[in-house]
């Protein structure tokens, strides 16, 4: 089997068997969460926990063996909360393998940062989901504007302290779709984040500036989510490209699988390469290269599917080219 930098080649010829290893997993520290989020779709009654040492080791051993890429020590808690937290980001990367966390940063303490940066952090993903404290704080229930922005402002100035490129940092921000983000190809245009929110990052480390629309989350969250679907079918990338494991090792449906729908096995039991090609997982690839997606209740009606643009676009954007002519346009005119 390849390791997982070739997992588009299944992807691309549409397999049911996995010609690679897994790109990335993402692996859940803990489901807990000190916040109550607007646009999170876990409901009461989910199994809560932290990930015990031994079974993390088990299973990122596992990763390392069969070629993984990528360990992302979050999916749908807040990783922050685990006391193992830096200890675990060191371990991933002693393995050889890209850590990564994603956080609300309402938690990321100087002392944390410093960890976290020692520990060798390859990869992190901050979200401040509005950009004002308004639209932030009616996001982000229990939070408060500027004690995170405090907070994320202190580790990029602990990051810029230790002269390291690492981790690279992305700030992610939440908009409301709004129709004038239509062309007249009916393909929805994200916007770009606002120059005043842009300046409170001047010349801090900060690698990438996101903006997203809120989602479905499979269609748990159709409240929230106003952005039309796409109108090309593409079969679901993360079945050929990753897997999502939840705090006691069970592997979940997908990243979208906060509430456990569809629960493929226990890597501790089954074995991360077993489930990966395992007859659960050759069913579901062939049912999205059939356009049969509909016939898993995972799957039915999420928008994953319908896209503006194939996702290879946005995967060749995130090779090292790309992110070299973003770094030299960042330098240029400090726009991430």
């Amino acid at each position: 089997m390849l390791n997982g930098n070739y997992w588009s080649l299944g992807y691309i010829l549409g397999t049911s068997r996995a010609l690679s290893a897994p790109y990335y997993v993402n692996l859940e520290p803990t489901n807990h969460c000190n916040l109550h989020c607007t646009i999170c779709s876990r409901v009461n009654g989910t199994p809560r926990g932290y990930m015990s040492w031994n079974v993390f080791r088990e299973i990122v051993d596992q990763c390392a063996a069969l070629g993984v890429r990528q360990v992302s020590l979050f999916l749908g808690g807040e990783p922050t909360l685990h006391a193992d937290l830096a200890r675990m980001v060191a371990y991933v990367e002693q393995k050889g393998l890209v850590s990564g966390i994603h956080t609300n940063a309402t938690l990321l303490t100087p002392e944390l940062s410093q960890d976290l940066l020692r520990a060798g952090l390859s990869q992190i993903s901050i979200s401040l989901d509005g950009e004002t404290p308004e639209e932030y704080e009616q996001v982000r229930k229990g939070a408060r504007f500027a004690e995170t922005k405090s907070n994320i402002l202190a580790f990029l100035e602990a990051k810029k302290g230790f002269g390291e490129r690492r981790p690279h940092t992305i700030i992610q921000t939440i908009r409301q779709f709004r129709p004038e983000m239509l062309d007249n190809k009916g393909w929805v245009h994200y916007p770009d984040s606002g120059e005043k929110f842009n300046r409170q990052f001047q010349g801090l480390p900060v690698e990438e500036i996101r903006v997203l629309l809120p989602h479905t989350w499979r269609g748990e969250k159709m409240d929230i989510a106003h952005r039309p679907p796409g109108s090309v079918y593409l079969r679901c990338k993360h079945l050929w490209m990753g897997l999502s494991i939840a705090w006691d090792g069970q592997v979940v449906g997908c990243c979208n699988d906060l509430n456990r729908v569809h629960l493929r096995g226990s890597v501790v039991d089954d074995g991360l390469k077993g489930i990966w090609d395992g007859h659960d997982a050759r069913r579901l690839r062939l049912l999205h290269v059939k356009k049969q997606h509909r016939l898993i209740p995972l799957c039915g009606d999420c928008d994953e599917v319908w896209r503006d643009e194939h996702p290879l676009r946005g995967w060749l954007r995130s090779r090292p080219l790309w992110g070299w002519a973003r770094r030299l346009l960042y330098r240029a005119t400090g726009k991430p």
